[in-house]
């Protein structure tokens, strides 16, 4: 398992609408500035990173060309 590096991790907090550093415990992650609730990414981060999934999902499953689907 990866080890995270507080100087070198940052992830996107709401309140302060930026990508800072946090503190992690157990069960949830808070904003080293404010102490609000971060998440790993901002809303239109997460939104390209879906969106590339779909294509990669889409590209896999699709049959390759020249390749004929059983009957």
């Amino acid at each position: 398992m990866a080890t995270s590096n507080f100087y070198e991790d940052r992830r996107y907090c709401r309140a302060c609408k930026r990508y800072v550093h946090y503190l992690q415990s157990p069960r949830e992650a808070h904003c080293f500035l404010c102490g609000g609730a971060v998440r790993l990414f901002s809303p239109p981060d997460l939104e390209r990173f879906r969106s590339s999934l779909q294509r990669e999902r889409a590209a896999r499953t699709s049959p390759s060309r020249g390749q004929r689907a059983s009957a």
